[in-house]
């Protein structure tokens, strides 16, 4: 080889006696890989000699990276190509020995953030974010993830990556989930099943039916839902479920029942639930179990016995939170700087509330209008507030299903003492909106909002029925807004010039408890001169006490919507008597009835 090679081949020898001397080509850049990379090359060199494709640890060789390996013609190849070989080697056997992501089904806690770190390998992690330029250097520690901004996308990426190798993640399952949840369309999951970043739609089908065969399962006698604790105030809430599929006659049409049960949630001891049982992956149907309702007949209607009677006088809640929203207003017309709007405000002004945990009930096959199914579902509010050890429980409704468990109630005493029927905030303040509605229909009411661009033409009738919640309270706010606006300006337009700093106070005020998140309108001279001033231009003009009445009456929805996000229960009685006249006044009275 020196007679045919003279200056073609240079000898290496290691510095580790069990290395063989390596001979290489003469060339400078292989000269400086054999310098700096002994290792990579005593592997290839290995591999080489013995034509093995493993070198021993789990990971493949460098030469099925597309390396070229030394031979007769002595093919040079780039030092680059061996340093990503050997990372891509080097991940790819992190990923193949990380744990597996979740049991089959998959549960809530199997598809978070940190599920999703817990398989996704630091080295993989560290090395996209580097690639991405989202970090510049890597932890000292293999097993350490790198601190970046970006983490929910670069685990995303990562996930990507572990799911192109064949295993699942918490992420393709929770978005293939969600999707077939939101959508149902397997075309949608199919496309995106075809870039990687969704399960395919059969794996999708399992994993829902292990989820309700898994949900049947802890449905036993003497079951807790996890996160709940025994003599805790816990509140259940029905309502219908309907499917309206296409027939022919208009019949046949599917309605349920469906539930959820909550508690607030508190750290302390609370109730375990037991293992998962394993669910076969080869369901993809789910054929659920008929709902066994007894027949019920009330043969006789019972009158309400004794009656709670509310001494506590409450006007001066209500009064707090309307003065709260003139605040508001005052701010909005006064302070020249940007500020949020009316949702914003409530939720810097408010306290936070603890989080709730939240279970899932069994929906029941029958519509809840049937007087068997309400006494079917105080059936089981009852044995759950027993199971709870609660000495009552509160169940919510509607007011048509309110209506009839209030009977049941009546004529059986097993209900009376442990049941407490409610009617749910949500159809009670569209039933109070659509009263509003009803008494400015004929008003200018409709083209003011059109005119202004709030709400397009054909939709300002269904804003008058409230057929659409968000679009309904999102009008009366604006339109509830600018009138007491209009007001504010108006009375401010009375006050002497030389009484300008009592305003320019008095905003200063209302900006600092804003800032403080401070809940207690101050008990200003300027304010009850406002009040005043409404009530002396009221009775002199009709129209102004027309729309004045506007403000009083969505003044009291929104009330009532803040004292449900808040958790003020007085203020939800206040609220909801003030609530009342208006109730019988445009003919709405089921549900003065009921309350």
């Amino acid at each position: 080889m020196l007679r045919d090679y003279p200056d073609k081949l240079r000898y290496h020898k290691s510095k580790k006696k069990n290395i063989s001397e390596l001979v290489t080509c003469a060339d400078a850049l292989l000269s400086e890989v054999v310098d700096a990379d002994e290792h990579i090359l005593r592997d290839i060199s290995s591999s080489s000699r013995t034509g093995s494709t493993s070198n021993g640890n789990g990971s493949e060789n460098a030469s099925l990276a597309g390396l070229s390996i030394p031979g007769p013609g002595f093919v040079s190849y780039d030092q680059t190509k061996v340093h990503i070989a050997n990372a891509a080697l080097h991940i790819r056997n992190k990923i193949q020995n990380s744990e597996k992501p979740y049991e089959h089904p998959p549960s809530a806690s199997d598809l978070t953030l940190q599920a999703a770190k817990r398989i996704v390998p630091p080295v993989l992690f560290n090395t996209v974010a580097l690639s991405a330029g989202l970090i510049q250097t890597l932890p000292e520690d293999e097993t350490e993830f790198a601190e970046t901004r970006s983490e929910q996308k670069v685990l995303s990426v990562c996930q990507d990556i572990i799911n192109l190798s064949g295993k699942a993640t918490p992420k393709t399952m929770a978005l293939g989930l969600t999707i077939r949840n939101a959508t149902g369309s397997r075309y949608l999951l199919e496309l995106l099943n075809g870039f990687g970043h969704v399960p395919s739609y059969d794996t999708v089908l399992r994993a829902e039916t292990g989820i309700a065969y898994q949900q049947l399962e802890t449905k036993e006698e003497g079951f807790i839902p996890p996160g709940f604790e025994v003599s805790k105030i816990t509140v259940l809430v029905y309502d219908n479920i309907d499917f309206l599929e296409e027939t022919l006659s208009g019949a046949g049409t599917s309605h349920y029942t469906n539930g959820i049960m909550f508690q607030v949630s508190e750290t302390g001891s609370q109730i375990q639930v037991t293992a998962r049982t394993s669910i076969p992956r080869t369901k993809k149907t789910f054929t659920p179990q008929k709902s066994e309702i007894a027949p019920y007949f009330l043969y006789k209607k019972e009158a309400p016995g004794e009656q709670l009677v509310l001494s506590a006088d409450l006007s001066q809640l209500l009064e707090a939170s309307q003065h709260k929203n003139l605040c508001y207003a005052w701010l909005k017309e006064t302070d020249g700087s940007t500020y949020p709007a009316f949702t914003g405000f409530n939720i810097k002004t408010s306290s936070p509330l603890p989080k709730s945990v939240v279970h899932y009930l069994p929906i029941i096959e029958a519509s809840p209008t049937d007087m068997a199914t309400v006494r079917h579902i105080l059936k089981s509010a009852k044995e759950q507030a027993e199971l709870l050890k609660c000495p009552s429980i509160i169940v919510v409704f509607d007011q048509a299903i309110y209506a009839k468990a209030q009977m049941i109630r009546w004529s059986d005493e097993e209900y009376q003492d442990i049941l407490l029927p409610r009617l749910g905030e949500f159809h009670t303040v569209m039933s109070f909106m659509t009263a509003i509605g009803k008494r400015f229909e004929l008003s200018a009411f409709e083209d003011i909002l059109v005119e202004s661009g709030v709400i397009s033409a054909g939709s300002i009738k269904g804003v008058l029925a409230v057929h659409k919640y968000n679009r309904s309270i999102y009008a009366h706010k604006c339109m509830f807004e600018a009138l007491l606006r209009i007001q504010i300006e108006e009375f401010l337009s009375t006050i002497p010039a030389d009484d300008s700093d009592s305003v320019t106070a008095l905003t200063e005020i209302l900006l600092q408890q804003h800032t403080e998140g401070s809940n207690n309108p101050p008990d200003h001279e300027l304010i009850k001169a406002f009040h005043q001033h409404v009530i002396h231009k009221s009775a002199e003009s009709a129209v102004y006490a027309f729309w004045n009445s506007y403000i009083t009456m969505v003044g009291v929805s929104l009330s009532f919507i803040r004292a449900t996000r808040t958790a003020d229960f007085n203020l939800h009685l206040a609220s909801l008597r003030a609530m009342l006249p208006w109730f019988f006044a445009y003919d709405r009275v089921n549900y003065p009835r009921s309350v």
